[in-house]
C-alpha cells in the first residue's frame, strides 16, 4: 500500500465513523418521533386507520419497512433500555422485531445483553430458545413450485434471438436455503432441490433401513454429510504422489 495513502484513509475513516454516528442516531429519533405519533393517534386526524396505514401510504415505505418501523417504534416506547444499543450500534435494526417477541418487563435486563451484536438469523435462534415455538411432527413435504397456470402472452424479450457475439446472460443465482428455528436446537428448513436429490434420498433411506430402522430423511442426510465431510478431511492429510516420490 502506498503510505501517501494513508492520511486519506485515516480522514476518510474519521468521516464515516462520523456518518455512522449520525446514522444511527437519527434512527433513534425516527423511532421516538413514531413512538409519540402512534401513542397520540395523530395519524388519525390524517385519514389513516392505523400507524402502519400512515407510513405505508402517506410516508411511501414498502409494507417490510413500515412493519419495522412500526415495531420498533412500539418497542422504544415500552423499553426505555433499547434505546442506548440502538444509538451505538450494540443493536442492529433488523433484529427489533425479533427483539419484540420475546422481552417483557421482568426479562428486559437480562435477555437484551444477549442479542447485542447478533445477525437476524442469530437472533432468531436465541428468540427460539428463549421462547420455544410449538413442534410440528416431522415430516418432509415435497412440492413442485414449477406447476403453475399457462400464460399465454408474450412478454417482452420472450421473442428475441441473441445477437451472434453477445455474452451470454448470466445464470440465475442459486436458490437460498431458509432456515427457521423452532426451539433451541430443532429448525425448519425450507430448501428448493432437484427431482435427482429427491430419488437419491429415497433410495439411501431404503438402503439405511436395515442398518437403522425406520431412519428419517434427517438421519440418512447427517449419515451422508458426515461421511462426504470425512472423505474431505481424508483428502486434506493425504500426502501427494509427487510428494512421496520426492522423499523416496
Amino acid at each position: 500500500m502506498n503510505d501517501t495513502t494513508l492520511p486519506q484513509a485515516l480522514r476518510l475513516d474519521d468521516r464515516i465513523a462520523t456518518l455512522i454516528r449520525h446514522e444511527q442516531g437519527a434512527v433513534v429519533d425516527v423511532l421516538l418521533a413514531l413512538a409519540e405519533f402512534e401513542r397520540l393517534q395523530l395519524y388519525r386526524p390524517l385519514g389513516h386507520a392505523s400507524m402502519f396505514d400512515y407510513l405505508h401510504r402517506r410516508r411511501k415505505l414498502s409494507r417490510g419497512a413500515a412493519h419495522y418501523r412500526r415495531v420498533a417504534a412500539g418497542l422504544v416506547d415500552r423499553f426505555a433500555e433499547i434505546i442506548e444499543p440502538l444509538r451505538d450500534g450494540r443493536l442492529c435494526f433488523t433484529t427489533v422485531v425479533v427483539v419484540a417477541g420475546v422481552l417483557t418487563k421482568e426479562n428486559v435486563q437480562e435477555v437484551l445483553p444477549r442479542f447485542f451484536g447478533l445477525s437476524k438469523q442469530e437472533a432468531l435462534e436465541l428468540a427460539a430458545e428463549l421462547r420455544p415455538r410449538e413442534l410440528v411432527p416431522e415430516r418432509t413435504v415435497v412440492t413442485n413450485p414449477e406447476v403453475r397456470a399457462a400464460d399465454p402472452k408474450v412478454h417482452p424479450g420472450e421473442l428475441e434471438t441473441p445477437r451472434m457475439g453477445a455474452p451470454a446472460p448470466p445464470p440465475p443465482p442459486p436458490p437460498r436455503t431458509q432456515v427457521e428455528p423452532m426451539t433451541a436446537t430443532p429448525s425448519r428448513m425450507h430448501l428448493t432441490v432437484s427431482r435427482e436429490l429427491i430419488e437419491l434420498l429415497k433410495k439411501a433411506r431404503a438402503g439405511q433401513s436395515h442398518v437403522e430402522p425406520h431412519a428419517t430423511d434427517e438421519q440418512v442426510l447427517i449419515a451422508g454429510l458426515r461421511l462426504l465431510i470425512a472423505q474431505q478431511e481424508k483428502r486434506k492429510v493425504s500426502v501427494p504422489a509427487k510428494v512421496k516420490r520426492e522423499v523416496l
